[in-house]
C-alpha cells in the first residue's frame, strides 16, 4: 500500500519537496484548482500553504489577504507539481525498491541533510507506517 492514506497528503508531501528543491512548476492546460474544502480539514494544512506561499514570495507583504487566498493555493499547486517531478525521479532511480522504502529515505535525506544518520523511527512516524 501507499505510505499517504489520502491524495491531498501526496500533495501536500509533494509540495514541500518542490519547495525544498527549489522545483515550481506551472501547471499546463490548468484545470480545476485544488478543492481547498477538501484540503483544509487536516490540521496544519493551511499554515504549510502559507509558509511555502510566503517564502517563494518574501518581497509581498500583502499576499496573507484573505482576498489572495487564490494565489497562495496556486503557489501551493505549482510548487507541487515540481514536488511530484521530484518524487518521479527518485521513484524511478530506486528500480526495485519498494515505494515505502523510497519516501523513507526522502524524508531521511532532507532531515538530515544527505547525510545518514537519520533516524528511522521517526521518519516511520512521520510517514505514519
Amino acid at each position: 500500500g501507499s505510505p499517504f492514506n489520502e491524495l491531498r497528503d501526496i500533495l501536500f508531501f509533494a509540495a514541500v519537496i518542490g519547495w525544498r528543491e527549489g522545483r515550481r512548476v506551472p501547471l499546463a492546460g490548468k484545470g480545476e484548482a485544488i478543492r481547498w474544502d477538501t484540503m483544509n480539514n487536516r490540521l496544519g494544512t493551511e499554515e504549510v500553504m502559507d509558509m511555502i506561499a510566503v517564502a517563494a514570495n518574501a518581497d509581498d507583504r500583502e499576499l496573507l489577504a484573505a482576498e489572495r487566498h487564490d494565489e497562495r493555493v496556486e503557489t501551493l499547486e505549482e510548487f507541487a507539481n515540481g514536488g511530484l517531478e521530484v518524487i518521479r525521479e527518485r521513484i524511478n532511480a530506486a528500480g526495485a525498491v519498494p515505494l515505502r522504502q523510497v519516501f523513507i529515505r526522502m524524508v531521511q535525506d532532507y532531515l538530515t541533510n544527505g547525510e545518514t544518520t537519520g533516524d528511522i523511527e521517526l521518519t516511520k512516524r512521520i510517514l505514519q507506517l
